[in-house]
């Protein structure tokens, strides 16, 4: 197969630049390491509304609640914060 661009990662910026390739007329294609249906991956949890792109997801619940807290530098809602944090 051959490719123009090719996407490492199926998170929001390879599926993104995959697509606008696509969309100028390239073959573009991506590859994922995650091979279960439902893996996981920041993308996947925090739909890019949350960065803890670099924190275990898996993580405790008080954990990832104050990354988020520290991150947000205030400007998070602490009850939505706490709600994703609890997912």
């Amino acid at each position: 197969m051959r490719v123009d661009l090719l996407a490492v990662g199926g998170g929001f910026a390879g599926l993104v630049a995959a697509n606008r390739a696509a969309e100028f007329g390239l073959a573009a294609a991506v590859i994922e390491r995650g091979s279960e249906a439902d893996y996981i991956c920041n993308s996947r949890i925090s739909t890019g509304v949350f960065h803890c792109g670099l924190w275990d997801v898996q993580e405790s619940p008080d954990v990832l609640y104050d990354r988020i807290m520290e991150i947000a530098d205030g400007a998070a809602r602490p009850d939505l914060a706490r709600c994703f944090a609890a997912i």
